[in-house]
């Protein structure tokens, strides 16, 4: 069950901006630990109104750090974080230690306006350092990674096996909802430079990589814009693309960049991107681990018209791979993974239903500690003849084979408001997931999970820590496997930033329902090295340490790094080629 506890815990307090029913595309949520003390303060972006066609007050809203003071309580921190984010378009943040000292640093995606009249309407992003204890230093220009489009999310990778945590920004472009006209924007993918130079700075490496999110691609530091097209309705496509529009070749993604997530789809050790994209198709990125990537959405069986708004992955079904969910306007997708080949839209065949608002956010977490993931999504529509929102959660009751609404059995019914952004984490400690609802349209909403006082479930918390010699101190991109008595393998990626708008703590929470004992744990490091641990007197909470590398995987680390620096010192594209191809054909799996 879940308790709204909003009116104890300070968070009613809250103030992104004057409620908006329809034209905001905030706030987006994050959850992260940015004082080291071992709970979660809460970020909360700015809601305005995105046409900047409100009255003044509506046409910025506030970015807001409420500090966690323990037992499910939060204090407003923004003015002393030095966080200057109040009357901004500051919508959505991504948390990670870009530099490597070991606290959470804050990456701010500002949205700007829908300016059809002005392409250049966006607003540029901001980096700020944390310099302890929830201080934080705007370094953005010496870092050089503010993009000046219309961004929604980023999401943070070592996608080049360097060492340390690369930075990727999406924009969303501009959507005129009124008249359907829609712009597409390059995405940037910023190469941190510390491993490199001993400096956290950033090179836009957009070009070089091909992940740009469109057919247009920009020149490092510039961005490249679509036509201005109108969006059809074209409902016969997918009841998921009931508007879609012509930018590009369709495969490579609209432009319209929602959201996107750095996991390892086919199981190689290096993190491929997927872009959740609107009005069209959502590409898929192949890592050729040389520090560029191939286009694959059509290869991966992805290339169905849809208007992506968010993602996560999971192996909801524990056949080894990770599995999707997308988020649309109309019936969201669920993409079930085949052996890590290809891709397969099953919603309707795991019963994940009745989802035909407009979805933003989708997060996969084992709510109940039973040991299967289940499904959340915040609804928020937008349009000027409805005002229908009804947040939806789906319990896993079959291994990944069948789902169930169970959204009002939980306490999560409706009425709903426009939810936009989503935060889940354990906010007090006690070992299930709690959740945070971004509304744009009503209070911040804090809902207590109860499952440890409701069920006898079991569950083990994985916190990483990387070596010393390793700027990724929290192992983001790192595959936690943990294995128990009764056969189950269960299988997380950390991931730093997911969903919509948001990021969440850089750690993995494993149910292990009643009486299951855990028989192995180990992880997989984004440079290749595997890790087992001991297990013998686990607890509930555990700290996985990254053992210095051997001296063979020195120099085969080494090695892919050199091969990397030089495939983008050099500008060109170096080709890997896989040692077998996925079938591309549409055939339904086996």
């Amino acid at each position: 069950m879940f308790i709204d506890i909003t009116n104890d815990t300070g968070l009613h307090l809250a103030n992104p901006g004057e409620s908006i029913t329809r034209a905001s595309y905030g706030p987006g949520i994050s959850l992260v630990d940015c004082d080291s003390d071992g709970d979660l303060e809460i970020f909360i972006g700015a809601r305005y109104n995105h046409f900047g066609l409100g009255e003044s007050h509506e046409n910025t809203g506030n970015g807001l750090l409420f500090r966690n003071d323990g037992n499910m309580t939060f204090t407003d921190i923004t003015n002393e974080s030095g966080l200057d984010l109040r009357d901004t378009t500051a919508m959505a943040s991504s948390w990670a230690d870009y530099d490597g000292d070991g606290d959470m640093d804050a990456y701010i995606s500002f949205f700007g306006y829908t300016n059809h009249t002005n392409p250049h309407s966006g607003a540029p992003n901001r980096l700020y350092r944390n310099d302890g204890g929830c201080t934080f230093s705007d370094v953005t220009s010496e870092a050089d990674v503010a993009n000046p489009g219309h961004s929604a999310s980023a999401i943070w990778n070592d996608y080049d096996h360097d060492g340390d945590l690369d930075l990727y920004s999406m924009n969303a472009g501009m959507v005129d909802e009124e008249n359907l006209l829609v712009r597409g924007e390059t995405n940037v993918l910023y190469q941190n430079q510390l491993i490199e130079s001993g400096k956290a700075t950033f090179v836009d490496v957009t070009k070089v990589a091909g992940v740009s999110g469109q057919t247009e691609v920009s020149e490092p530091g510039e961005l490249a814009l679509t036509e201005e097209v109108r969006a059809d309705h074209e409902g016969p496509l997918s009841p998921s693309a009931q508007v879609s529009a012509r930018l590009g070749e369709p495969s490579k993604g609209t432009g319209l960049s929602w959201a996107g997530l750095f996991f390892d789809f086919n199981g190689d050790g290096w993190d491929d991107l997927f872009v959740a994209s609107d009005f069209g198709i959502s590409p898929l990125y192949l890592n050729n681990q040389n520090g560029t990537f191939t286009l694959y959405t059509e290869q991966a069986l992805l290339d169905v018209p849809g208007t992506g708004m968010g993602v996560d992955a999971a192996d909801i079904d524990h056949d080894g791979d990770l599995d999707l969910c997308q988020t649309n306007l109309g019936p969201n997708y669920i993409w079930r993974s085949a052996a890590g080949a290809v891709f397969y839209e099953k919603h309707e065949v795991l019963n994940i239903t009745g989802t035909e608002p407009t979805s933003w956010s989708c997060h996969w977490f084992d709510y109940d500690l039973d040991g299967d993931e289940d499904l959340f999504f915040s609804v928020g529509r937008i349009a000027f003849d409805t005002t229908i929102n009804h947040n939806n959660f789906f319990e896993n009751q079959e291994g990944g084979e069948h789902f169930e609404d169970i959204t009002e059995a939980v306490g999560l019914e409706p009425p709903s408001h426009k939810t936009m952004g989503m935060g889940v984490g354990d906010l007090d400690g006690d070992g299930d997931e709690d959740l945070v609802m971004g509304n744009s349209d009503a209070l911040i909403q804090v809902f207590k999970n109860t499952a440890r006082e409701t069920t006898a479930n079991e569950y083990l918390t994985v916190r990483l820590e990387g070596h010393e010699t390793n700027e990724n101190t929290f192992g983001i991109g790192s595959l936690v496997i943990l294995t128990t008595d009764d056969g189950r393998i269960q299988r997380k990626q950390v991931f730093a930033g997911y969903g919509f708008a948001g990021s969440g703590d850089p750690s993995v929470t494993f149910g292990l329902g009643q009486g299951r004992t855990i028989e192995s744990l180990s992880v997989l490091w984004p440079c290749g090295q595997e890790t087992s641990y001991d297990v013998n007197g686990i607890g509930t909470e555990f700290l996985a340490h990254q053992p210095e590398l051997k001296e063979g995987e020195i120099w085969l680390w080494a090695g892919l790094l050199v091969l990397v620096i030089a495939a983008a010192g050099a500008g060109v594209a170096v080709w890997s080629m896989r040692q077998h191809q996925p079938s591309s054909s549409s055939s339904e799996e086996e």
